[in-house]
């Protein structure tokens, strides 16, 4: 799993690539959170169209993430969410807490308003 980092207009844009299921991928999601934090961003989207897949362990790790963000208080949400992902998502209800955006434009603009 890795993460490249975007700005778009003050808002944090990590894109990951691969999977959401390890302890591993979790804290290195969480380390990127965190540095990017420093830079005091208005929200954090995480763009997902490359990841395929995610167990309850990336479930938690995306909650931990949110709670990192609005501690800091920023906003916190998903983008590019596949079949299977969205799937996923809705089955556990993350898409209650966390917002999910039909594009990183969308996300943007929410946090940007």
């Amino acid at each position: 799993m890795f993460a490249i980092k975007s700005d778009y207009d003050g808002v944090a844009v990590l894109s990951v690539k691969g999977k959401l299921v390890t302890s591993e991928d979790n804290e290195s999601l969480q380390e990127e959170i965190k540095e990017t934090l420093n830079s005091k961003p208005k929200g954090v989207i995480i763009d997902l169209r490359q990841v395929n897949w995610i167990s309850s362990t990336g479930i938690s790790g995306l909650i931990r993430c949110l709670s990192m963000t609005k501690k800091a208080g920023g906003g916190f949400g998903l983008t590019g969410l596949n079949e299977k992902v969205q799937s996923i998502i809705e089955l556990t209800q993350l898409d209650k807490v966390i917002s999910v955006f039909p594009s990183v434009n969308d996300g943007v603009a929410e946090f940007t308003a």
